[in-house]
C-alpha cells in the first residue's frame, strides 16, 4: 500500500512541482511534474529585488514631508507676524500658501527671507545663521523694528532647519550608536556656545553646513530656551513660538494591524516582550524536555531541580537567543551523563530578555526591589493593593509606550526612587518588537496550569473548563487524568483508525474472505512498520476491521476519525452534561490560527480555501500562496493527488 507524495519548490515567481508514488523499500515512480511561472510580486532592477510599491510610497513620503515643512513654516510666520517680528503677512496670502502653493509675493516678506552669498561678501550681516549668533550674545532692542525682524528671522531659521525628534521605540542600536556618537562629539567642539554661535564663529563660509547630525532638544531647543531668556521674550510668545517651531504629532497607532487572539477573539495578542508572555513562553519549552539514558527506556519529564537548572539558562542578558545544546550540557551532568533529549542541540530557543535585562539591573530579586521601591516612594498613593507582578507591569507597559527617553528617566527616578544613573540604565532596557500568538487574557488562564508542569497540549484544554463546566476543574482529579488521557492517547487513536479504514478500503469487496487473506501476522507485521509510540494491541486492530467492515460514513471512512477536541466533548458531555454553547468556550489547540480546512465541494473532492490569516501581511508570500493554491486544486481536479 504506497502513497502519493507531492514536492513543492516555491518561488517569487514561479512553483516547481512532482507527484512520485512511493513503491517501497526505497523505490518512487514519477507520476507527474511541471512549473507554473507567474508575475513575481517584486521589482527587480541589476539583480536586486525590492517591492513594486516602494517606490511609490517613498515620493509619497516625500511630499508628506515636505507639505509638514511647509505646516510648520507657515504656522511659525503666522506667530511671528502677529506679534511684529517679520513683516506683516495677511490670512490670506498664508492659506494661499497652503493650499494652492502660491508663494507670498509680498517683497518685504521675500527679502526678510532672503540669504546672502558668503563668497561675494556682500550682505553677509543678513545672514540667518548671523542672525542666530547675534540673537545669542547681544541684548537687541525689541523696539525697534529692524531688531525684532532679526530675531524673527533667527526663529524662522530654526523652523527651517530643526529636524525630528527620533522616537525611541523606533532607533535601532546600531544607528543609536552612530548618531549619538555624531552628536557627542559636536558638544564638545561648540564649548558651551549655542547651535548657532558654533556654525557661525566655526563654519559659516568654510563650506556648506551639511550632514552634521544635530539633536532637536540638546541644540535647537536648548537654543531657542536661550534665546528666548536673553531676549526677555514673553511666556505667552514663547509658549506659542515652541508650539508652531517644536510640535510633532505623535505616530499613528499601529495596534490595528495586530491580530485577534484564537482563544479570545475580542482581545489582541500580546507583545512578546511582556514578561507573561516571556514566562509562557519559557514555561512551555521547559515543561516539554524529556530525557532518556537508553533507547529502550521511557522518556520522562524534568524534576523541579533539572526544571530550576533549564530555567536559569533563560535570564542571561547576552543571549536572548540560545542553542538547546547549552540546557543540554548543564543537565548532563551527575545522574544524566550521556543522556539524550526531546530537543535537538542546535534547536534554537528564545529567553526571556526583558526579565533578564530586569533582574540584571535590580538583582535576582527584582519583583520585590521594584515593589516595595514603588510602594515606599512618596507618589504612590495609600492602599495600593497592586502585587509585584501588578508594578512589573507597569514598568514594562512604561518602557513599552513612552517614545520620550525623558519620560521614561522621569518615572525611573519619581517612581522607582533610582538616581541619575540608574535613571540613564533604566531608559536604555531594549524591548523586542513583535506578537504573540496568545492574548494576555488567555495566556492568564493557561499560566497556572504551565506552572503545576502540564504541557501546553494540557494546559490549554484545562485553561477555560471552569466556564465550561460551571464549577472549578480544580475539584476534580479524575476529570484532569480523564482529558490528559484522551490527549496523549489522541494520536495512537489516529493511527488505529487510519490502519482499520486502510485495510477496510483494500478489501471492502469481499469484507467476509478478510481473515483468509489478512491474518494476525500481516496486521503485526503493518503494524511494526509504525513509530514506537503509535503502536497499537495487533489483536485489537483485527476486531476492529471486523466490526467496520460494512460501515460508512460516506468520508471514506469504515471508522471514523474524530478531533481531539470532539473526542473531550463527548467525554464532558457524557460526565458532566455540558451542552453544545457551552463547548464553543472550550480552549483547544485547534482553535489557534491556522490555514482553513479544504471544503468538500459538489464533486466530492476536497480544495484548497483561501489562504489568506490575520498574522500575515507580506504581499509577496500571499501571492505564492494564492498560485500554490491555484496548482494544488488543479491536480486535485484532475486526479492526481487527493
Amino acid at each position: 500500500m504506497g502513497k502519493r507524495i507531492l514536492g513543492l519548490d516555491l518561488g517569487t515567481n514561479s512553483i516547481g512541482w512532482g507527484v512520485v508514488d512511493d513503491l517501497g523499500n526505497g523505490q518512487f515512480e514519477v507520476v507527474k511534474r511541471g512549473v507554473h511561472i507567474f508575475q513575481e510580486g517584486v521589482k527587480i532592477e541589476k539583480g536586486n529585488e525590492s517591492s513594486k510599491a516602494s517606490e511609490r510610497t517613498g515620493y509619497r513620503s516625500a511630499r508628506r514631508l515636505k507639505f509638514r515643512r511647509k505646516l510648520r513654516k507657515i504656522e511659525t510666520l503666522r506667530v511671528l507676524s502677529e506679534a511684529g517680528y517679520c513683516p506683516t503677512l495677511s490670512e490670506g496670502e498664508l492659506k494661499e500658501w497652503q493650499s494652492k502653493k502660491i508663494y507670498p509675493g509680498n517683497e518685504a516678506f521675500r527679502s526678510w527671507c532672503k540669504t546672502c552669498d558668503p563668497e561675494n561678501g556682500e550682505g553677509v550681516f543678513d545672514n540667518p545663521y548671523y542672525d542666530r549668533w547675534l540673537a545669542a550674545t547681544e541684548k537687541l532692542d525689541l523696539g525697534k523694528e529692524e531688531d525684532r525682524f532679526k530675531l524673527g528671522r533667527a526663529f524662522y531659521h530654526m523652523a527651517q532647519r530643526r529636524g525630528f525628534k527620533s522616537n525611541r521605540l523606533d532607533t535601532t542600536e546600531e544607528s543609536e550608536g552612530v548618531v549619538k556618537a555624531d552628536i557627542d562629539d559636536l558638544n564638545e567642539k561648540m564649548e558651551g556656545r549655542t547651535l548657532g554661535q558654533y556654525f557661525w564663529e566655526e563654519c559659516y563660509g568654510k563650506g556648506a553646513i551639511r550632514g552634521v547630525h544635530t539633536s532637536r532638544d540638546e541644540h535647537y531647543l536648548a537654543e531657542f530656551d536661550f534665546i528666548c531668556e536673553k531676549q526677555g521674550i514673553s511666556d505667552a510668545l514663547k509658549k506659542a513660538l515652541w508650539q508652531a517651531i517644536f510640535y510633532q504629532r505623535p505616530l499613528k497607532s499601529q495596534k490595528g494591524l495586530v491580530a485577534c487572539c484564537p482563544f479570545e477573539p475580542r482581545k489582541k495578542r500580546a507583545p512578546i516582550s511582556h514578561p507573561l508572555f516571556e514566562e509562557f513562553r519559557l514555561l512551555q519549552t521547559v515543561n516539554n524536555i524529556k530525557l532518556r539514558h537508553g533507547p529502550e527506556d521511557s522518556w520522562r519529564s524534568l524534576t523541579e531541580e533539572e526544571k530550576k537548572t533549564a530555567t536559569s539558562k533563560f535570564f542571561r542578558v547576552s543571549k536572548a537567543q540560545f542553542d538547546f545544546k547549552d540546557i543540554g550540557k548543564a543537565l548532563s551532568k551527575a545522574r544524566n551523563v550521556g543522556a539524550t533529549f526531546n530537543y535537538r542541540d542546535n534547536q534554537s530557543l528564545t529567553g526571556c530578555p526583558f526579565s533578564a535585562q530586569l533582574s540584571n539591573l535590580f538583582g535576582e530579586e527584582y519583583k520585590q526591589i521594584i515593589y516595595d521601591a514603588y510602594v515606599g516612594n512618596k507618589t504612590t498613593k495609600s492602599g495600593d493593593k497592586r502585587t509585584p507582578d501588578d508594578i512589573v507591569h507597569e514598568v514594562w507597559h512604561v518602557l513599552f509606550s513612552f517614545d520620550d527617553v525623558d519620560k521614561v528617566k522621569d518615572y525611573a527616578m519619581k517612581k522607582l526612587g533610582m538616581d541619575g544613573e540608574g535613571a540613564d540604565k533604566f531608559a536604555k532596557i531594549k524591548l523586542r518588537k513583535g506578537y504573540g500568538a496568545l492574548s494576555l487574557k488567555a495566556i492568564r488562564k493557561i499560566l497556572p496550569f504551565l506552572k503545576q508542569g502540564l504541557i501546553y497540549s494540557h494546559a490549554v484544554f484545562f485553561a477555560n473548563l471552569d466556564e465550561v463546566i460551571g464549577r472549578s476543574a480544580d475539584d476534580g482529579a479524575q476529570l484532569k487524568q480523564d482529558i490528559a488521557n484522551l490527549i496523549d492517547s489522541h494520536k495512537k487513536y489516529v493511527a488505529e483508525a487510519q490502519c482499520v479504514n486502510s485495510f477496510v478500503r483494500e478489501y471492502k469487496d469481499d469484507p467476509c474472505s478478510f481473515i483468509g487473506k489478512y491474518d494476525l501476522r500481516k496486521v503485526q507485521e503493518f503494524e511494526r512498520n509504525l513509530p514506537r509510540d503509535l503502536r497499537v494491541d495487533s489483536a485489537r486492530l483485527v476486531s476492529l476491521i471486523q466490526k467496520h467492515t460494512s460501515l460508512n460514513n460516506g468520508n471514506g471512512e469504515y471508522m471514523a476519525i474524530l478531533r481531539l477536541e470532539d473526542r473531550v466533548g463527548e467525554y464532558l458531555a457524557r460526565e458532566f452534561g455540558v451542552t453544545s454553547d457551552q463547548l464553543k468556550k472550550l480552549y483547544h489547540p485547534s482553535k489557534e490560527e491556522t490555514y482553513k480546512a479544504a471544503p468538500r465541494h459538489s464533486d466530492g473532492k476536497y480544495y484548497l480555501g483561501d489562504p489568506r490569516i490575520s498574522s500575515i501581511k507580506n504581499p509577496v508570500f500571499m501571492r505564492a500562496m494564492h498560485r500554490l493554491k491555484a496548482v494544488v486544486n488543479e491536480l486535485v481536479k484532475q486526479g492526481v493527488i487527493n
